[in-house]
């Protein structure tokens, strides 16, 4: 019988509300503990949400607050991971690499946007910063996962990592969270009130002002499918994420949709509950998702799982998950956006192949592989150190 390995897992991510970074995580700790192949200690330096109680019970939780925060890489966390015995540790969000290799390190890293010339959020010499603390981080670990080959090679290109280094682990959408909430009771007539019969697209964007989910563009590519397909009756589209109406990028979003004249186009939702999300996604035409920037997608795969068309902007990693279950377009190229919008509007035949590849194509994702993949990490990272020693 193999000796069990004492696994730290960093759950920082469990202070901020549920995203992705943070399903990613929770999913991972669920299979650990079903496997139940480690003994497991959580580790962070900040309070964590009420929300995630459930899935910590009964785990040792290690909590440095306070003043030794802003030491917590290069000092707590080392000094921790030695009291606790920890053997391999797993730094699963930004800035959590313990400095001086205590034990075995793994990193995920989801995406380099943080350091891409498409960042417009922070200036070169933020970036440059990160840039050098990424260096730091990574020749801190013994290994790298990441979750698509479009982030792996930006990692070797842009952070000098060789390929033997760094793992693949493609993710996967939540099934099991979708099929109990698409079961919940949803107030449908409010929805269809809202949504009319004329049918909708439907884009997931997290936040209205990340401005990598290029809202514009897709507000005026729409209004020019609008134009073009005035002896149709077209469907509308519904926006699902976050925004504040006093915010510049929202007032921007409004004068283009005036400008365009779709303002009873157009929905913006806000931030919804899952069920609401999921049943709006399901019932969509489409499910468009334009990003210039992402590290994996996983609305273009929820999207297959639930078997809905779906169209892409063929930048990034979109176009690696979605294979050729997608139209794919450039997110730059609005006339490309408007053909590929009025092939799933007034095509059933295109609509009815796209759902079918895209059914196909969701079966090439599975968590519980993702897992496989990872705990085979851990142990490759652990077995490497004790040959060292």
């Amino acid at each position: 019988m193999k000796a069990r390995i004492k696994l730290g897992l960093d759950v920082r991510i469990f202070s901020q509300p549920m995203s992705g970074v943070g399903r990613y995580v929770v999913v991972l700790l669920e299979s650990l503990r079903r496997r139940d192949i480690f003994d497991i200690v959580l580790f962070t330096d900040t309070p964590l949400r009420p929300e995630y109680n459930g899935i910590i019970e009964g785990l040792v939780l290690v909590c440095s607050l306070g003043k030794d925060r802003k030491k917590w890489r290069s000092d707590v966390l080392p000094r921790q991971l030695k009291e606790h015995g920890i053997q391999v540790y797993h730094a699963t969000w930004d800035k959590g690499v313990p400095y001086g290799r205590p034990c075995a390190v793994v990193m995920t890293i989801y995406d380099l946007f943080c350091i891409s010339t498409k960042n417009v959020y922070l200036s070169f010499l933020k970036k440059l910063k990160r840039w050098f603390d990424l260096r730091r981080e990574v020749s801190a670990c013994d290994k790298i996962l990441t979750i698509s080959e479009f982030t792996k090679a930006h990692i070797m290109r842009d952070l000098g990592v060789s390929s033997r280094r760094i793992e693949v682990t493609l993710l996967d959408c939540d099934r099991s969270k979708i099929d109990a909430v698409m079961h919940k009771t949803l107030d449908r007539p409010r929805y269809e009130a809202l949504i009319g019969r004329e049918g909708y697209f439907l884009s997931l964007i997290g936040r209205l002002n990340d401005k990598r989910k290029n809202v514009p563009f897709l507000l005026r590519s729409y209004a020019r499918f609008v134009n073009r397909s005035a002896s149709h009756i077209c469907p509308k589209l519904l926006i699902i994420g976050k925004y504040q109406t006093e915010d510049a990028s929202y007032q921007e979003l409004m004068r283009i949709i005036k400008k365009e004249k779709i303002e009873g186009q157009v929905v913006f939702l806000g931030h919804v509950p899952d069920e609401e999300l999921y049943w709006t996604l399901k019932h969509s035409k489409a499910m468009v998702f334009t990003s210039l920037f992402e590290g994996f997608g996983i609305p273009v795969v929820e999207a297959f799982y639930l078997g809905v068309p779906v169209i892409a902007g063929n930048a990034c990693a979109m176009a690696e998950v979605a294979g050729d279950a997608a139209i794919l377009v450039d997110p730059t190229d609005e006339n490309a956006l408007v053909e590929a919008m009025n092939k799933v509007a007034f095509s059933p035949d295109e609509a009815k192949k796209l759902i079918e590849q895209g059914s196909s194509r969701a079966k090439a994702f599975d968590w519980e592989k993702v897992v496989d993949k990872i705990v085979l990490t851990y142990e490759g990272t652990w077995a490497a150190m004790l040959k060292k020693a």
